[in-house]
């Protein structure tokens, strides 16, 4: 009777510890694929960090050479604008320059 009840209390502990160690493996899986999914969705999410990375520099080169541009036009503009204004006056800087020569008195011709 003792030696029975000792089998069962011994078969139970086996068991029990069968149990156990089903138990640890299924919980190890279960982090395993947690990690695995972890390192997937990080993955996911650097790409799509250095997608957006790659867009917002690329929208902001875009946007910074439209300004270079307009700056560029602008510029130029701005230069033909005097360059014509300077070629109107020639003729009157030489006038005075030559009258300053001849030793004239030297208004400038309006």
């Amino acid at each position: 009777m003792v030696a029975d009840e000792i089998t069962r209390i011994k078969e139970a502990e086996r068991e029990a510890m069968a149990l156990v160690a089903e138990a640890r493996s299924r919980a190890e899986a279960i982090i395993a694929d947690a990690r695995s999914e972890r390192e997937a969705i990080l993955g996911r999410w650097e790409a799509e960090a250095r997608e957006e990375r790659r867009r917002i520099l690329s929208d902001a080169r875009a946007a910074a050479e439209g300004e270079a541009e307009h700056i560029r036009r602008e510029g130029a503009e701005k230069a033909e604008g005097v360059h014509r204004r300077v070629r109107k006056r020639i003729p009157d800087a030489a006038a005075h320059v030559l009258s300053r020569i001849k030793g004239d008195d030297g208004a400038l011709p309006r």
